[in-house]
C-alpha cells in the first residue's frame, strides 16, 4: 500500500511530493509519475532528532545524512514504528523516558486486571504491542530448539530461487516485520511460522511436493500466519501473565525457557481451526496478487488427501506433521480451489524448482 509524503534527496533544495511503499525490507520512494528515487533498506534509516511529531515523521538515512522523508499516513508510522524497534526505541530514550515507563507499568497492571477474563479476545491485540526485538529472540530460541531447525540448507541456485519467491510474495503481504524464510533439514515432513517472522520448511514436506505452486501456497500460508501474528498471539494465550513479566523484567522471569522447553514444541505453536482458515484465504489472496498460480494448496490438499488417507470428518490415520492440526482435506480443497486467472503464471522456472529440490544437496 502506497503512502504520500514529502522527499528532499539531500543534493538540492527541491521538495519532492513523492509515494512511500514498504516492499521486502526497503522503503521504496517513488515520484508522482512513478519514477523511484530512492530505495532505503530498513537498517539504514534512522530518525532525525525532534522527528517524532503529532502528525508526521521525519526519517533520514545513514549513507545519506542529508536526505529527508517525512510520513504522514498514520497507518506507515504505525508500521515502521514495527519494523524499525531500535531506531523508535532510540527516540524514547532522548527523552520523555520516564513517561513512558509510567505508561507502560499502567498498562501492564491494566492488562493483568483483565486477563484472565478476556484472554481469547486480547490475544492479538497483545500480541501487537510485544517489542519485535523480544519476539525474534524468542523467535530465536524457538528456531534452535527444533533440531535442524537452524541449519538452514544453503545450496546458492535454491537459496536464489528460493529468495526470488520470497520477495514476490512479501511484496504483496502486509507483514508486520521482514521475513527469514528457510529450507532446512528438519526430522519431520513440516512448516512452520515462529514468532519474529522466522519460517522453516522441512526438507522432507519438500519431498512430498510435486510443483513449485505448492511451495509457493505453503510459504504464503506460513506468512498470512505472521502478518496475522499468530505465533505470539498463541504465545500470549499460553504464557499469559508470565509473558508480561517476561517482557517488561528485562528478561529475568523465565518465560522465554517455559516456550523454548519440552519435547512438544511444535504443539505450542499449533494454531486454532479458525487461524488455519485465515491463513489459507490470506495465502490464496496473496499469490492472486502476486500473480502466481493460486491452486498449489488445493493440489497439495488433494494429493496428501489421498495419500494419507484422511476420513471425511479430517481425522488422521497416517498424515504429515504439518497437516495434522489443520482443518479437514475436504474443506480446505474446497477453500482453496480457485479458478487460474489469465495474468497468473508459474512461482518459478523449472530450473529454480529442480535447484529448490536440491537446495540440502
Amino acid at each position: 500500500m502506497k503512502s504520500d509524503g514529502y522527499f528532499f534527496d539531500g543534493q538540492s533544495a527541491v521538495k519532492h511530493a513523492v509515494s512511500i511503499t514498504v516492499i521486502g525490507t526497503e522503503i521504496v520512494i517513488q515520484s508522482k509519475t512513478g519514477q523511484v528515487l530512492a530505495k532505503w533498506p530498513l537498517h539504514e534509516v534512522d530518525l532525525l532528532p525532534d522527528g517524532r511529531r503529532d502528525n508526521n515523521l521525519q526519517l533520514t538515512n545513514a549513507h545519506f545524512p542529508d536526505a529527508r522523508l517525512t510520513v504522514e499516513d498514520p497507518s506507515l508510522i504505525r508500521r515502521l514504528s514495527t519494523l524499525l524497534p531500535k531506531v523508535f526505541g532510540k527516540r524514547l530514550r532522548r527523552g520523555h523516558i520516564w513517561l513512558h515507563v509510567a505508561a507502560t507499568l499502567a498498562v501492564v497492571v491494566a492488562t493483568a486486571t483483565v486477563f484472565y477474563f478476556a484472554i481469547p479476545s486480547l490475544t492479538k491485540p497483545l500480541a501487537a504491542l510485544v517489542p519485535h526485538e523480544w519476539e525474534r529472540t524468542l523467535g530465536e530460541s524457538v528456531v534452535t530448539s527444533i533440531p535442524g531447525a537452524q541449519n538452514s540448507c544453503t545450496e546458492a541456485n535454491g537459496a536464489r530461487a528460493l529468495a526470488r519467491l520470497t520477495e514476490r510474495l512479501t511484496g504483496v503481504m502486509d507483514l508486520p516485520y521482514p521475513v527469514d524464510v528457510s529450507i532446512a533439514e528438519i526430522d519431520m515432513a513440516n512448516a512452520f511460522a515462529a514468532p519474529g517472522g522466522f519460517i522453516v520448511v522441512g526438507n522432507k514436506l519438500i519431498a512430498e511436493m510435486h510443483t513449485a505452486e505448492e511451495l509457493a501456497g505453503v510459504v504464503a500460508h506460513e506468512m498470512a500466519h505472521i502478518a496475522e501474528r499468530h505465533p505470539m498471539s498463541r504465545v500470549v494465550r499460553v504464557l499469559g501473565i508470565s509473558l508480561l513479566l517476561e517482557i517488561f523484567s528485562g528478561g529475568n522471569s523465565g518465560a522465554v525457557e517455559a516456550v523454548t522447553q519440552g519435547a512438544s514444541l511444535l504443539l505450542m505453536f499449533s494454531h486454532s481451526r479458525d487461524d488455519e482458515r485465515d491463513a489459507d484465504r490470506i495465502a490464496v489472496q496473496a499469490l492472486e496478487k502476486a500473480g502466481i498460480r493460486a491452486d498449489g494448496l488445493s493440489t497439495f490438499f488433494a494429493r496428501m488427501d489421498e495419500k494419507h488417507k484422511m476420513s471425511e470428518d479430517g481425522s488422521v490415520n497416517t498424515v504429515l506433521s504439518w497437516l495434522s492440526t489443520h482443518p479437514s482435506f475436504a474443506e480446505r480443497k474446497a477453500s482453496t480451489n480457485v479458478p487460474m486467472q489469465r495474468k497468473e503464471a508459474p512461482a518459478m522456472s523449472s530450473a529454480e524448482w529442480h535447484a529448490i529440490g536440491n537446495i540440502c544437496s
